[in-house]
């Protein structure tokens, strides 16, 4: 009796994104407008940061006299998709 055994690699985040920083704001900046922000009142460039864990890049934005963030659009560095995230 032959068996056979078959390896299969799963998928790993290997902690490097597809999109760059200034990709991952233009998507959030158009996100961003999609939702009706004008973002002429908001700081830029906005404070971009990748989470590696859960492969997602947060494109956080806060008005001009604000210390906080405002509303950050989330995106999924693989595929591309956005949401917007109010806290």
């Amino acid at each position: 009796m032959l068996v056979m055994l078959v390896l299969l690699g799963c998928a790993t985040n290997s902690g490097r994104p597809l999109l760059s920083v200034a990709e991952a704001t233009r998507i959030g900046d158009l996100k961003a407008r999609s939702a009706g922000y004008d973002l002429k009142q908001y700081h830029r460039p906005p404070l971009v940061n990748y989470d590696a864990r859960d492969d997602l890049w947060w494109v956080n934005y806060s008005r001009k006299n604000a210390k906080y963030t405002e509303f950050s659009i989330q995106i999924e560095d693989k595929t591309k998709k956005a949401w917007v995230v109010v806290p």
